[in-house]
């Protein structure tokens, strides 16, 4: 649980720290995807597509953080663009759907605007609240 909150905290600090160049935003989500997935960093986010999901399968991937992971790499696609990295940010963006498409989870590049990022909070924070009785 610990590291859904880090990423949840991540993505909230990407699309609010608008003080920090979107650089500085993409390397910190990348930081963060790395220790997600227990490898480093610049070596996973350079692979291409198909190599990155078959070093994940080869690895301990925790598919429940996988939804985190990809929505993360959507994000930092579009930072990435911001600071006209653009072949970088369509890596990240092809690495995101390989990844989305092998676990099949069911989030795409439209899933990352900031209203969409807002939705998915609140109704991840919905479903973390103890039910009443």
């Amino acid at each position: 649980m610990r590291i859904i909150n880090q990423f949840v905290m991540a993505l909230q600090r990407a699309l609010r720290q608008n003080d920090l160049r979107p650089e500085e935003r993409a390397a910190e989500l990348e930081q963060l995807i790395g220790e997600a997935v227990n490898l480093d960093q610049r070596l996973l986010l350079s692979m291409d597509p198909t190599s990155i999901v078959s070093m994940l399968k080869l690895g301990d991937f925790d598919e429940h953080l996988g939804e985190y992971v990809v929505r993360s790499m959507y994000l930092e696609a579009n930072l990435l663009d911001e600071a006209g990295q653009s072949d970088t940010a369509s890596l990240r963006r092809m690495q995101a759907a390989a990844i989305a498409k092998e676990y099949n989870i069911d989030v795409n590049a439209e899933d990352v605007s900031p209203q969409a990022l807002e939705e998915f909070f609140d109704e991840q924070e919905k479903a973390s609240q103890p039910l009443s009785s």
